[in-house]
């Protein structure tokens, strides 16, 4: 969960350097991600689909990125402390 992103966001941790999530699961593309408002809103919405079955997740993630896009670049454009995208 990312409450600010310019802050929170970091190419090290979108490639997995980082210790903790994406390095552990070896998480190389962020192929979904919602945004909320209040953080309480985003707790909650996670800790529902973390109840979910697989497919749904699955499901969830192809109804708006069927190809399984990378949306990091999409997600950090524009912010000062991001890194752009250079292809």
């Amino acid at each position: 969960m990312i409450f600010h992103r310019p802050q929170k966001i970091k190419q090290s941790d979108h490639e997995g350097e980082n210790d903790g999530f994406t390095k552990k699961y070896d998480v190389k593309h962020l192929v979904y991600y919602e945004m909320y408002a209040k953080p309480i809103e985003a707790i909650q919405r996670e800790k529902r689909m973390k109840k979910w079955r697989r497919q749904w997740k699955i499901n969830l993630i192809e109804e708006s990125n069927p190809n399984w896009n990378d949306l990091y670049f999409q997600l950090t454009e524009g912010d000062e402390d991001s890194v752009t995208n250079t292809e």
